[in-house]
């Protein structure tokens, strides 16, 4: 798709945005995406994962932190001031 969009509009730039792995908890595949993101005005709105219920936290809550911090930096490096939203 990207290839396709870059062809139709060569000027177009196209950034990654980096995405946690998907993870099991109790059973239920959970699947995380912050291509949910609102840009408004230069302001990049950015979902944050909360704990999960009953208090639990992600197992992998160090890498999750990385990825939200590597996202905003993404945005900011487009000229987006970023902002999370829990």
């Amino acid at each position: 798709l990207a290839q396709k969009a870059k062809a139709a509009i060569p000027e177009l730039k196209i950034l990654r945005l980096p995405m946690p792995a998907p993870m099991l908890n109790q059973g239920t595949l959970l699947v995380r995406s912050y291509t949910n993101s609102l840009l408004l005005n230069g302001t990049a709105l950015l979902p944050q994962y909360e704990n999960l219920p009953q208090g639990a936290v992600y197992p992998d809550a160090g890498l999750l932190n990385a990825f939200e911090e590597a996202t905003a930096q993404v945005y900011q490096s487009a000229g987006y001031q970023g902002v999370r939203l829990f």
